[in-house]
């Protein structure tokens, strides 16, 4: 099973994260800002694909 994370969603997610960073990116550009809260929310997306991969193997190893 593959996972996307919908489109919405991640809209949602990239405004949550921006404004979390705001102050630490506020010495950035604004193309700068967004560049790097699209990069941190494509990491995150990334990173939770791999975990579920892991958790599905582990799943199907341990039920015979």
């Amino acid at each position: 099973m593959e996972y996307d994370i919908p489109p919405r969603d991640r809209e949602i997610l990239i405004a949550k994260m921006t404004e979390a960073l705001r102050e630490d990116m506020s010495i950035l550009p604004n193309e700068f800002q967004q560049i790097l809260v699209d990069d941190l929310v494509t990491a995150f997306c990334n990173r939770i694909k791999v975990l579920i991969r892991i958790h599905q193997k582990k799943s199907s190893s341990s039920n015979p």
